[in-house]
């Protein structure tokens, strides 16, 4: 079996990482990222499921994901999947841009067919983390941005329609994300949603597509990121972000982002 890689690189220009995975056998447990997420297939195909659906992402794909937006993935068979993505925050150029594109196309699929905009995509992908002056950078990402919303959609595979937002469980993932490193148990989930527990696993999970506990782990995933990135160490990112230690923190890094904790830290 091919083996697997994966590499990150911070490109301060554009406010954005660059993840790069070749991946096999490994399976994404469901997370939501910060930041916008855009992504191109190059080979292999992955089912995607995102808002409540399936969808399948093969060569030549671009998924796109909002900020908050939970999602999983798997393969559809052992042959590698080989990806280039970008992580783009909130308040970039890139997300200005993308905010915009899907407030004009509000039924943007998170799949679309990618001919025309991937070899430009790929090509400024290639330059992240290098010399190539800021301002090139910059117009050539937004230019192939722009051309997004004239890709092909992809139906998904699966019409059910989203579940609608519910207060109190909004209110429950909005304190998940803001007090991540926060210990809180089901029992703690269910007072504040003011509803029993079980009842509060199938709402929360039909609602966001994570139980409350694989949000809270990928929202304390997202403060450990945030923490490394400052330049914190990983064993005092693991803990100030609400795990045990290390190695659970290196566990879940594995099964959201599918690098290390030490692939995001920068060095000040």
């Amino acid at each position: 079996m091919p083996a697997e890689s994966a590499a990150l690189l911070h490109d301060a220009d554009l406010e954005a990482d660059a993840f790069s995975f070749r991946l096999t056998a490994r399976a994404f447990a469901p997370h939501y990222h910060p930041a916008w997420v855009l992504g191109c297939v190059l080979d292999g195909v992955r089912r995607f499921w995102v808002r409540g659906r399936e969808y399948r992402a093969g060569a030549g794909d671009v998924v796109i994901l909002r900020p908050g937006e939970v999602h999983a993935c798997a393969p559809e068979s052992g042959a590698p999947f080989v990806w280039r993505g970008f992580h783009f925050r909130e308040g970039s150029a890139a997300a200005a841009l993308l905010e915009s594109l899907t407030r004009d196309e509000p039924t943007l699929e998170p799949v679309c067919a990618g001919a025309g905009v991937l070899n430009e995509l790929l090509a400024v992908h290639a330059l992240m983390g290098g010399p190539t002056p800021a301002e090139d950078k910059r117009s050539r990402l937004l230019a192939a941005l722009a051309r997004l919303g004239r890709c092909d959609r992809k139906p998904d595979a699966d019409h059910a329609a989203p579940t609608p937002t519910e207060p109190a469980l909004e209110a429950l993932r909005t304190h998940l994300a803001a007090h991540a490193g926060e210990r809180v148990s089901l029992e703690d989930m269910a007072v504040m949603a003011h509803m029993g527990k079980f009842r509060l696993v199938r709402a929360f999970a039909r609602m966001t597509g994570a139980t409350p506990y694989r949000y809270l782990e990928s929202a304390r995933v997202n403060r450990a990121q945030e923490l490394l990135a400052q330049g914190l160490p990983p064993a005092e990112a693991a803990l100030e972000s609400g795990f045990a230690d290390q190695s659970h923190l290196s566990r879940a890094f594995r099964t959201r982002l599918g690098v290390t904790p030490g692939a995001c830290r920068r060095h000040p």
